[in-house]
């Protein structure tokens, strides 16, 4: 939300009248976004209120997300293309500002998040980083901890998940620093057996714009013929079916020349990249679920003794948010 925010102020201050009353009038409003601002990305000695930089870790140059809970993997951060977008907007808003030091600050936090994004989040088939266990069937995480990386998010482990945290909010001049069509050939056999999943656990119109995003990178006629396909009414708060065919009409023009195999329908399978269909074919407690484990979990989560089944089981979640029992 604050990250829209920063972009809509960019917005009103790039469209106000060019009079000094107007000027001054913004300036009075923008202040008290500001002090969010500082609160976030304070620059070193621009307040002494607020630490500087709250969220970033220099040492491993990306933010994390959670700091004052206490998990048994340590701190951990789960959508990095979010985190990214927030030091993007930093950035902006300097330039609108004509403010060069909060530019050159939002710049410099985006530089980092953006190297770190492509180092510990992104598994190109090149990569060493990770175990040949975990990378031979991930091309993405869902969640970095300290100690600890998952293919799964805090709302579930379908692979257009995983690979859509790490992708939202498309915006042009973040997304495509984000993803290299190298890298976007070597995710794309997942995200096309992904959509090849028959109903009822077919892809979201919803997750399924943010994946055909990263289509358009490689194959953008594809995507925007796919894209004009999908129900705009089903799409997220914060999302648009005009922002989706916005960035990829503003594609390099290009059809698909990655090489890969979609494996075929199989409609009466058990499992789809390595998660259940059903919960009941899942172990209930949290300790049998390495996903869980890492997200500091205990007890009973696959399912919870209410029926409620946590995002770091490993189960297909559908269209409506339901698993299959």
């Amino acid at each position: 939300r604050w990250n829209r925010r920063i972009r809509d102020l960019v917005h009103d201050f790039a469209n106000l009248p060019a009079s000094p009353k107007s000027k001054q009038f913004y300036q009075t409003l923008f202040s008290s976004d500001k002090e969010i601002l500082d609160n976030k990305h304070s620059v070193a000695g621009a307040d002494a209120r607020f630490p500087q930089a709250r969220h970033k870790d220099w040492y491993d140059g990306h933010s994390w997300a959670t700091g004052l809970v206490s998990y048994a993997t340590g701190k951990s951060q789960e959508s990095s293309s979010e985190a990214s977008h927030a030091y993007f907007a930093v950035a902006v808003l300097g330039e609108a500002l004509n403010d060069i030091k909060l530019r050159d600050w939002g710049r410099l936090l985006l530089a980092t998040e953006v190297r770190s994004t492509r180092y510990y989040w992104h598994i190109p088939l090149s990569s060493s980083i990770y175990d040949s266990k975990f990378s031979m069937y991930n091309r993405i995480t869902g969640s970095v901890a300290g100690s600890a990386t998952v293919a799964a998010t805090w709302f579930g482990a379908n692979p257009e998940y995983v690979h859509g945290i790490q992708t939202l909010p498309v915006v042009p001049g973040l997304t495509d620093i984000l993803f290299d069509p190298d890298y976007v050939c070597d995710q794309l056999p997942i995200l096309e057996n992904a959509f090849a999943r028959p109903a009822p656990v077919n892809v979201a119109d919803s997750w399924r714009g943010v994946a055909l995003a990263n289509v358009a990178i490689v194959d953008q006629h594809a995507a925007w013929h796919r894209a004009l396909e999908l129900d705009e009414k089903k799409f997220d708060d914060g999302a648009s079916k005009a922002n989706l065919l916005h960035w990829i009409a503003t594609r390099p023009a290009s059809i698909n020349t990655c090489s890969f195999h979609v494996q075929p329908d199989d409609t009466h399978a058990t499992s789809y990249n390595g998660l259940a269909i059903n919960a009941s074919d899942l172990e209930p407690w949290c300790s049998s679920n390495l996903a869980c484990v890492a997200f500091g979990l205990s007890g009973a989560c696959c399912p919870q003794p209410g029926g409620y089944v946590f995002g770091c089981c490993p189960v297909l979640f559908r269209e409506d948010g339901t698993t299959g029992h």
